[in-house]
């Protein structure tokens, strides 16, 4: 026990020295030291601070986890633009869960043309959720011309993705179809 205490402690040293050369990786590791207490007592302050400089320095999880946390208002005051501005970094570096994330902040705000540009992005790159969502735009006509038949197959593609809500949306289409005698 002493030899790995030791070891976690040189581990700890060794990442607070390289943190301090704006080495993003580094950052990151210990920012999520400090957010769960391993090898360091628990700090949320210098946590968020850690990975604040990471997400500037271009790690694309640090971006993403500061994108939550200003979406969330977790450990910081909730503010969507700052969220955005995180996401869209790490939707620069090809991350489709930050893309779809984007989609989903402006979505949330009613800004649909914006979240559909997004969720197409997320979408390019079969992200299951933005499909859902981007289906959801087509079938109710946010942000986008209402097409029932693009909706309809972008749930598909999305059920044989994976995406459970997309699931159970053609489920409930197809047993509406069946009360209805209507021709799939």
């Amino acid at each position: 026990m002493k030899d790995n205490e030791l070891k976690l402690k040189e581990q700890i040293k060794f990442l607070k020295e390289v943190s301090m050369s704006h080495d993003a990786l580094a950052q990151f590791a210990l920012g999520m030291c400090y957010l769960i207490g391993y090898g360091v007592k628990k700090n949320i302050k210098k946590s968020v601070k850690l990975l604040l400089e990471a997400a500037a320095n271009g790690h694309e999880e640090a971006q993403i986890a500061m994108g939550a946390y200003y979406s969330d208002g977790l450990y910081v005051t909730p503010d969507i633009e700052e969220s955005n501005k995180w996401y869209k970094l790490a939707a620069e570096q090809g991350s489709a869960y930050a893309q779809w994330c984007v989609g989903v902040n402006y979505y949330n705000a009613q800004r649909y043309a914006e979240a559909v540009e997004w969720f197409s992005k997320a979408t390019e790159q079969n992200y299951p959720a933005a499909i859902y969502y981007l289906a959801c735009c087509y079938k109710n006509g946010l942000g986008v011309t209402k097409n029932l038949t693009i909706a309809y197959n972008l749930f598909c593609k999305a059920a044989s993705l994976g995406d459970y809500l997309s699931q159970r949306y053609l489920e409930k289409y197809y047993r509406w179809c069946l009360t209805k005698k209507a021709i799939i």
